[in-house]
């Protein structure tokens, strides 16, 4: 007992047979699963019946049968006395196929006249290949294979008759063609048969065999090589007769379908889709029988209705297809329009697409794709597209207005800001704001963004993608404009400011270290960060330039973005000095130098990924932004 637990212990161990136990293991499962659900119907069939049936068949079909499942393969194939089958199936073959050689079965010789045959050369499946029984070659018709085979496989006998080389070596006529019209032509064998056969010549040669005696040696096979030249000369004759048969019926299937097509006014590639139609064409072909009208007329009122439902679903297809071609229309003038800049607010294209006068155009089913595009190039399109996009944004301001505290405002002057211009204008979209950070994209909008915001995780064509309900009032970023423009003694009305002030450098007092930012848009993101934000305005006498885009720019798909990652020359903000005393005026400022020593000790160098790490787990920022890191100098 100890001794096969260890022996069973030693096959687990061992990966080749434990797979092997496994393999075994999987396929008795299969086996009893199989015996448990029983053959089907059709194996159940007693031998005469079954012998019968297949008696009126030809090889083909006899074949097709033997690969429906193991019971059938067994029983047509393993079994010799069911060779009689395969002989009447030959005889009921159009054009009667002869007997197989000796060495071959009768399912291994229909195989090789009927399946599909990879070629010998390129290693795809071809359904009428280039063959030839005595060379055991199969290679594509169409293209440069057979004469590549020629080149790299074959062996060219330099002479007409290659039966007085040595008479085994089987050769025949081949002509090929490669595709730069290059072409070769004579008699080839095998060229590793033909290296065989001489080698062996040779050391038969050194044992004192002469040519006569070696060829007297090899009479059976000389006698085996006159039988497959044989055998392939009555294959090419049964294929030849084969292949123009083929060509004479579908000839004259496709004329009565022609006829029979014209007679009801249909299509007659339509017709060849339909189920009934199309098998009932395929068995006539495959069989080689001719198609008569009266076979076709009892099917008529079955292939009327699926050429209606053809009808129905072609139709269906093309208005999709045309909506598809107005909507890319649709986008490129949608991008035309962002381009020119002759809108200053553009609603998302989400919306775009729904504005009343591209919807009326996107959606006319008798429109074409070509006359969608003159259409929106015209005037009258374009005057009507300004009057809706007007409407939307009179409609969005009336709604964003309520949200600031001016419900009640009117614009009459347009020389006057509106106030959603306003840098304390700020909106923020609840529905993305999570997810836009985490794909650092901006989370605090002005009025503009939010007319073509679209959510960080939409897709571009999504209608519920946008919606003036999504928005609400930014209001970290209105506290830090508000509290900026006191510093900058600045009133909202003369504010409309996209940048800060040159040489305006704002400190965060709520973070910790040196960091600086001296954008705008830089302010409202990095107020997200803290419930009520403090800083002061300093000069910008940084040691450390603020280079800003360089997060985008190392984030990037560039090759060279990253490489750059992987260079430590970053250094962190947090970690820098803060000054003793802030700034509070602009006249009062004094130059604030942020060292490279801190508290921690001398400043370390991070690369990108490094750095992102550091400021997650020592200082808890989440989302790396540019004020968070600066660039190293290389003198340092």
């Amino acid at each position: 007992m100890a001794n096969k637990e260890k022996k069973t212990q030693k096959k687990q161990n061992d990966p080749l047979e434990a797979r092997r136990m496994k393999r075994v293991k999987l396929e008795r499962k299969k086996a009893k699963a199989a015996k448990e659900l029983g053959p089907d119907r059709f194996s159940r069939l007693p031998f005469e019946l079954l012998a019968n049936v297949l008696s009126f068949t030809g090889s083909g079909d006899v074949l097709s049968v033997a690969r429906c499942s193991r019971h059938l393969c067994g029983f047509l194939v393993d079994f010799p006395s069911c060779n009689f089958i395969w002989r009447q199936a030959r005889a009921n073959t159009v054009f009667p196929i002869s007997d197989p050689l000796p060495n071959l079965t009768e399912s291994a010789y229909a195989s090789i006249l009927f399946d599909p045959k990879v070629c010998e050369q390129c290693g795809t499946v071809a359904r009428k290949p280039f063959s030839m029984f005595s060379l055991r070659l199969w290679v594509c018709d169409t293209g440069s294979c057979l004469y590549d085979w020629v080149n790299q496989k074959g062996y060219k006998v330099p002479f007409a008759a290659p039966v007085q080389a040595f008479p085994w070596i089987v050769a025949e006529m081949i002509s090929a063609r490669a595709k730069n019209n290059s072409s070769t032509y004579g008699f080839f064998c095998r060229k590793s048969d033909h290296d065989r056969i001489m080698r062996e010549f040779e050391t038969a040669s050194a044992r004192g065999v002469t040519r006569t005696d070696f060829i007297k040696m090899h009479e059976f096979d000389s006698h085996k090589a006159s039988l497959i030249r044989k055998k392939n000369e009555e294959i090419d004759l049964w294929r030849k007769l084969r292949i123009g048969k083929e060509h004479s019926i579908v000839y004259r299937n496709t004329t009565v379908t022609r006829e029979f097509v014209t007679d009801n006014n249909w299509d007659f590639w339509a017709l060849l889709r339909t189920p009934t139609f199309r098998d009932f064409y395929i068995m006539k072909k495959r069989s080689l029988e001719e198609m008569s009208r009266t076979e076709i007329d009892p099917l008529l009122e079955v292939i009327r209705k699926e050429m209606e439902e053809l009808a129905c679903r072609e139709k269906m297809r093309t208005e999709r297809d045309e909506r598809e071609g107005r909507l890319r229309q649709v986008e490129k003038l949608y991008a035309r329009l962002q381009t020119q800049g002759s809108y200053p607010t553009l609603p998302a294209f989400s919306v775009f697409k729904e504005l009343g006068v591209v919807a009326m155009m996107l959606n006319n089913r008798k429109k074409l794709a070509s006359d969608a595009k003159k259409e929106m190039a015209s005037e009258g399109f374009l005057s009507l597209l300004t009057d809706n996009i007007s409407v939307w944004i009179d409609n969005q301001q009336r709604t964003l207005l309520k949200l600031v505290g001016q419900s009640n405002y009117t614009h009459k002057n347009d020389k006057q800001p509106h106030p959603l211009t306003f840098c304390t204008a700020r909106f923020i979209c609840m529905k993305c704001k999570d997810r836009a950070a985490k794909q650092f994209k901006p989370i605090s909008l002005s009025f503009f963004d939010l007319c073509k915001h679209k959510c960080a995780d939409s897709s571009k064509t999504s209608s519920r993608g946008w919606s003036i309900t999504n928005f609400a009032l930014d209001q970290k970023a209105v506290n830090v404009s508000k509290a900026l423009l006191e510093m900058l003694n600045l009133k909202e009305e003369d504010a409309q400011i996209p940048e800060l002030p040159v040489n305006t450098n704002i400190l965060c007092e709520s973070c910790e270290g040196m960091v600086v930012m001296n954008t705008l848009s830089g302010l409202h993101e990095h107020c997200q960060r803290h419930e009520n934000m403090i800083f002061h305005l300093h000069a910008d006498v940084l040691t450390h330039s603020l280079n800003v885009g360089l997060r985008d720019e190392l984030m990037s798909r560039k090759k060279s973005a990253e490489k750059m990652r992987k260079d430590k020359t970053l250094g962190c903000r947090h970690c820098l000095k803060p000054p003793a005393t802030p700034n509070l005026t602009l006249e009062e400022q004094e130059p604030v130098h942020d060292n490279l020593v801190s508290d921690r000790g001398t400043q370390k160098a991070f690369d990108f990924d490094g750095m992102r790490s550091h400021l997650k787990t020592r200082h808890g920022v989440e989302f790396i932004a540019d004020e968070d890191f600066f660039r190293i100098p290389v003198y340092q």
